[in-house]
């Protein structure tokens, strides 16, 4: 009668649970990265958003463009480009850009509309 297992089995079941745990390991390596990443990019697009709230409200002025770093948010920059439609008085094509750093690499979000001139305000 066979009490217990060979040493080749043994050997065999542990390569192949190795190879399942270094699958599994990289799996949660790949999430995390991408977790990251999605998580700079809704940020980067709640910014911009707000950024194009703020030029909606008159907290910004719509006819000239700005830029600079983001408060509170290291490593993120904004710039802001406003156009004025040739064909439509008192349109402005507006793109606020997000930048930022993901490892050595910049990324960038933009954000388009357009938008009304305000009573009072013009080039």
């Amino acid at each position: 009668m066979n009490r217990g297992f060979t040493l080749l089995e043994v050997l065999v079941t542990l390569v192949i649970l190795g190879t399942v745990l270094a699958v599994v390991a990289q799996g949660f390596t790949w999430s995390g990265r991408a977790t990251g990443e999605a998580a700079q990019e809704t940020l980067a697009a709640m910014l911009a958003d707000k950024i194009m709230t703020d030029l909606e409200t008159g907290e910004t002025s719509l006819v000239q463009g700005d830029s600079g770093d983001i408060e509170d948010h290291e490593g993120f920059q904004y710039e802001i480009e406003t156009e004025a439609d040739e064909e439509l008085e008192g349109l402005y094509e507006v793109s606020v850009t997000i930048s930022y750093d993901h490892g050595e690499e910049e990324r960038f979000f933009v954000l388009h509309r357009l938008m009304r001139e305000r009573p009072g305000e013009s080039q």
